[in-house]
């Protein structure tokens, strides 16, 4: 328990300096926060803490690292679309127009379309 309260903790520590444009301490906090989830095993979510790596990765303009973090995410849960918005977005920051779309279209059909995702618009 006290370790899924360290993970929730270090996430939104993670939230917080996201949205305050502070990428090298969100970047450290989730990586705290995924150490932490790979010590528990797989669980429910855990797939959010990697898409969220992949963006903050992707905004330091560490492609490969955004690209290694969404594969992870889509390895957890194959069927979620916000993971496919993440993978897309990294091919078209890459230029490889064909394969974001293809990703976008994937995410439009994919059942794990949490309320608030707008995956279709």
């Amino acid at each position: 328990m006290q370790e899924r309260a360290v993970i929730m903790t270090e996430f939104t520590k993670s939230l917080v300096y996201l949205a305050t444009e502070n990428l090298p301490l969100s970047k450290e906090a989730i990586d705290k926060a995924i150490l932490y989830s790979e010590q528990q095993g797989p669980f429910e979510g855990q797939e959010v803490l990697y898409l969220f790596a992949s963006q903050i990765a992707r905004l330091q303009g560490d492609k490969a690292s955004a690209r290694n973090f969404v594969d992870k995410a889509l390895l957890i849960n194959p069927a979620y679309g916000r993971g496919y918005i993440a993978k897309a977005n990294v091919f078209y920051d890459e230029g490889l127009l064909y394969q974001a779309k293809e990703n976008y279209i994937k995410a439009i059909g994919l059942p794990d379309q949490p309320i608030g995702a707008y995956i279709i618009e």
